[in-house]
C-alpha cells in the first residue's frame, strides 16, 4: 500500500478507507471509534496543548494499544500464513505478546 498519513486526523480516515477496501476485516471497524479517534484526540492535546497524562490514562492507553495490536495480528496472520512467511509471523507474534 502506497498511501500514508501526515496528520493525526488522517489516520482515522485512512483506517476507514482500509476497512471499506477490505484491507482490514469489517469486524475491526469499531476500532476507529473505540481506539483511533480517542487516542488521536489525546495525542493532539498532549502534543499541541501541553496536557499531561495521568497514570489511569496511561494504563488505558496501554490496554487500547494491546487491543489494537491483537487486531493487527489477527488481520494479517492469514496473509503471513498464505505467504508462508514464518519468520515474519514469529516476529509479529512475539511483538504482540
Amino acid at each position: 500500500m502506497e498511501k500514508k498519513t501526515y496528520l493525526n486526523d488522517e489516520a482515522a480516515a485512512l483506517f476507514s478507507e482500509l476497512v471499506r477496501n477490505n484491507k482490514i476485516p469489517i469486524k475491526y471497524s469499531d476500532l476507529r471509534k473505540t481506539i483511533f479517534v480517542p487516542t488521536i484526540q489525546t495525542k493532539s492535546k498532549v502534543d499541541y496543548h501541553g496536557w499531561g497524562v495521568n497514570k489511569t490514562e496511561a494504563e488505558r492507553g496501554i490496554v487500547l494499544a494491546k487491543r489494537f495490536l491483537e487486531a493487527v495480528k489477527n488481520s494479517i496472520s492469514t496473509d503471513f500464513a498464505r505467504a508462508k512467511s514464518v519468520r515474519s509471523y514469529k516476529i509479529l507474534s512475539e511483538f504482540c505478546r
